[in-house]
């Protein structure tokens, strides 16, 4: 065969959009220049689990075929007139005798109320023989001789239709004849082979992968490399955990067994054609796992695997090697010893009891010979394994085993350290100290594999804590600036800075604090508990100058606003563009005109903005907003209480408080800004029901909210509290009796933020006494958001929207979150733009808006 070939495999997410079908014509284009490329494509994201939904929902009579053929006709088509215009027409027509068959084995299914395997496979196919089309198209858009080819025409595949068994030695016969035929460029569907009869088998879902590693065995390829949307093989899932540090290399067998523990980047055979070239593969999984000979393998010449990432190709991603060595490429320390970790998370499981512990045991240690993950309990002789490796379990043949559902929602989460694997007891501690507690204690699941059983709910918290113990280390610090440092929100923001001492987040070390009266910075790092007392003695320097000197030129570094200042708002671009992460309370920046709100998106392009607390303090009411927004759905109006301040003064003169002693006893509890003329006026509630409609995409400007005050002209000028409680003293009764007839009506008064898609206002509103908003207790925020989807029952988001320690606490997680990015970007690698500030995250984050 020619030693040329390089096989290059794209995933779902790889050819889901048109962005990432032109990167991946990108990447194509470019290995075609000094080698002869085959391309393994999968089907579209979620193409192939639509088609396994219908095809179970036809099996039970439902007739869905026109409805999952016009999907799939739509959704090609659209991709096909983006990416490949001119060709849109001619491959259009070749999706049409793939829909065809896919409808025609749907609508037999219904009215037989059964699919057999090999129907059901011939379904499943679908998703791969509609992407190569689209693919194939693009490819000659841009120039390249390609053409759309089947994997039955290459792979060679025998056993069950849905979990067929890959055929090396067929597979290299068979490929030597299609090369016969072959176009300069072949665009092969992955997943599916033909058996001996020609006839469609699948190789497992994920089975891609698989496809592409038995195209390049058959080959004799150079390499193979596996584009998809991470920067290579993880040391946890970024999802999880935006600490993950991409592994260079590893070997098959480490890629194997993380694949067998969920790591979902590779699918877990996608080794044993490479290591099988030149000889035929046994029969069966099942009998590989009880004893069966086997045929012992020639070695063949190395054949390097790659995972890349199709948005970022010329990162250098993983590299899969036999030679690939313990000490090359570690991501971290541990303890000060150079590691090779990842954290594992996802399989859902299994519990085997036996009649006796032995017979547990020897099915443990049959499974671990295997490289199938085993949990064996101590408490009760039980087993836990992965769903996916119960036929396995099941073809062990150990009598007196029962299988029954594991605990409810039940996760494996592993440590697979192959030098350096922690004991249980220490993953135990690690899990409590995050407030985890296992369903089963931790135990060695494989040799240098670690895992322990937790709650499906507890997976992200169990999977950080574990990160943090086997990889986090110097580089998980992040220097912290904190400006309003003597500000009821700094101190009590200092006050948790101080007692928070969990292995689990990122190390902040506070490198500086200030506030208009003083400035203190000390970059080995300050107490928190004795900022207070050293800005005492401080004296104060020109805002400029503070953030001018500011630099991340060793750890990255966040700089927090808990001031209500507008010129600090003004510096937060200015901060960002150079690599500096902002997290803000400060809601003047968010709220800013149109020209400075943009320049203020453009700039957290280049490092964190984080900035949930500037509506609704800890209620996580404009995360609610974007996750609406980036579904799909579109708000159509809002109708909210927003300003907890305002909700505790109003609900204490309902209940007899004059208005005036109201408003003096929310600032002295903490309710009220430093001047409480500014919730008094209802600027506070208009800049909130600004960045609640930007966040869910609406343009508005500040000027464009009707704004009516709670109070007058008079006592909005005054400059302290005393004199604005004073000025308030005359107009209580009168307050009084307005509150007293709404009562009497079975109204009440509540000062409201509203949006009806045309009009916003902000203002003093009669509700009945029965609604929502009349309803919420002192100091709650009520948001109502009626969208395209929620239009006949609204969404409500309800909550403690004032105080300082829920303001403290939401800042708090705002800057764990922005650090946790910040590192991200640091070790991705500086994206285009100004200075340095961090590169797109590797997963699903580059799609997301820059603040939360």
């Amino acid at each position: 065969m020619n030693p040329g070939w390089v096989v290059l495999k794209f995933g779902g997410t790889s050819v889901a959009s048109p962005r990432a079908l032109r990167r991946a014509a990108v990447v194509v284009a470019r290995a075609q220049r000094d080698a002869r490329v085959a391309v393994v494509v999968s089907a579209l994201a979620g193409a192939t689990s639509a088609l396994d939904v219908a095809a179970s929902l036809a099996a039970r009579g439902e007739h869905v075929a026109a409805a999952v053929v016009g999907r799939l006709r739509r959704r090609h088509r659209r991709l096909l007139h983006q990416v490949a215009p001119n060709e849109a027409q001619a491959a259009s027509r070749a999706l049409e005798p793939v829909l065809t068959s896919v409808r025609e084995h749907l609508e037999h299914a219904a009215l037989t109320r059964s699919l057999t395997p090999a129907r059901r496979a011939q379904v499943l196919a679908a998703g791969e023989r509609l992407s190569v089309q689209v693919f194939a198209a693009l490819l000659r858009a841009r120039g390249l001789a390609a053409a759309a080819s089947d994997g039955t025409a290459w792979l060679v595949a025998h056993g069950e239709p849905l979990e067929a068994e890959p055929d090396t030695a067929a597979t290299r016969e068979r490929t030597a004849r299609a090369l016969l035929d072959a176009p300069v460029l072949p665009v092969i569907t992955g997943f599916l082979a033909a058996d001996a009869t020609g006839a469609t088998v699948l190789l497992g879902r994920g089975g891609s992968d698989l496809s592409a590693t038995l195209l390049a065995a058959a080959l004799d390829a150079r390499r193979v490399e596996i584009f998809t949307d991470t920067s290579g093989v993880l040391t946890a899932d970024p999802r999880l955990e935006p600490l993950a540090r991409v592994h260079r290399t590893l070997t098959p067998a480490q890629a194997s067994r993380l694949a067998r523990l969920g790591a979902r980047v590779l699918h877990p055979r996608t080794f044993e054609p490479l290591r099988s070239r030149g000889a035929q593969r046994p029969g069966s999984r099942a009998q590989t796992l009880t004893g069966a000979a086997t045929s012992a393998a020639p070695k063949p010449r190395e054949i390097p695997v790659w995972v890349r990432d199709t948005f970022h190709p010329e990162r250098p991603g993983t590299r899969i090697s036999s030679h690939a060595s313990l000490h090359t490429g570690a991501p971290g320390e541990a303890a000060g010893r150079e590691v090779l970790a990842t954290v594992v998370s996802g399989p859902a499981l299994v519990r085997v009891a036996a009649g006796s512990g032995l017979a547990a045991r020897r099915l443990a240690a049959l499974l671990c010979a295997h490289d199938v993950p085993a949990v064996l309990s101590r408490l009760d002789d039980s087993l836990m394994i992965p769903v996916s490796a119960v036929a396995c379990a099941r073809a062990a043949g150990i009598a007196e085993l029962r299988f029954t559902p594991g605990p409810l929602g039940a996760r494996l989460v592993a440590v697979s350290a192959p030098r350096h694997a922690p004991s249980p007891d220490t993953v135990g501690r690690a899990l409590a100290n995050a407030g985890v507690f296992p369903l089963a204690p931790p135990a060695s699941a494989l040799p240098g594999v670690t895992a322990a059983v937790v709650a499906e709910a507890d997976v992200p918290a169990a999977t950080r804590a574990l990160h943090a113990l086997v990889v986090g280390g110097a580089e998980s610090r992040v220097d912290v600036v904190l400006a309003g440092a003597r500000g009821r929100v700094g101190r009590a923001l200092l006050a948790r800075l101080s007692r928070d001492t969990r292995a689990r987040e990122p190390r902040l070390r506070l490198v500086a604090a200030f506030d208009t009266r003083g400035h203190v910075t000390d970059s080995r790092g300050l107490e928190p508990a004795q900022v207070a007392r050293l800005l005492e003695a401080a004296s104060p320097r020109p805002l400029a100058v503070v953030l001018g000197e500011l630099r991340a030129d060793g750890a990255p570094l966040l700089f927090i606003d808990c001031t209500a200042s507008e010129a600090v708002a003004a510096r937060h671009a200015s901060l960002l563009t150079r690599g500096i992460a902002v997290v803000t309370a400060n809601k003047h920046g968010l709220a800013a005109p149109g020209a400075r709100w943009r320049a203020l998106q453009q700039a957290a392009r280049y490092a964190p903005l984080r900035a949930s607390t500037t509506v609704g303090a800890g209620m996580p009411v404009l995360s609610t907003v974007r996750a609406l927004r980036r579904r799909g759905d579109a708000l159509v109006s809002v109708r909210a209480s927003l300003s907890g301040t305002l909700a505790w003064v109003l609900a204490s003169a309902h209940a007899g408080v004059p208005l005036s002693r109201a408003v003096e006893q929310a600032h002295a509890l903490g309710f009220t800004e430093p001047n409480p003329a500014a919730d008094l006026s209802g600027a506070d509630v208009a800049r909130k029901l600004v960045i609640v409609l930007r966040a869910a995409g609406i343009a508005i400007e500040p000027g464009e909210i009707h704004v009516e005050p709670l109070v007058g002209p008079a006592v909005l000028r005054a400059t302290d509290v005393a004199t604005l409680v004073a000025q308030l003293v005359p107009g209580d009764e009168a307050f009084a009796q307005r509150i007293e007839s709404a009562c009497a009506a079975g109204k009440r008064w509540v000062y409201t933020a509203s949006y009806d898609g045309t009009h916003a206002r902000v203002g003093l509103t009669q509700v009945d006494e029965h609604d929502a908003l009349a309803l919420a207790r002192p100091g709650e925020n009520v948001v109502r958001l009626r969208t395209a989807l929620h239009d006949r029952v609204p969404l409500v988001i309800s909550g403690p929207g004032a105080g300082v320690a829920v303001t403290a606490a939401g800042v708090h997680g705002d800057v764990l979150s922005a650090a946790r990015a910040l590192i991200a970007r640091s070790r991705r690698g500086p994206v285009s733009g100004p200075a340095l500030a961090g590169g797109a995250w590797a997963g699903g984050a580059r799609h997301h808006p820059a603040w939360a």
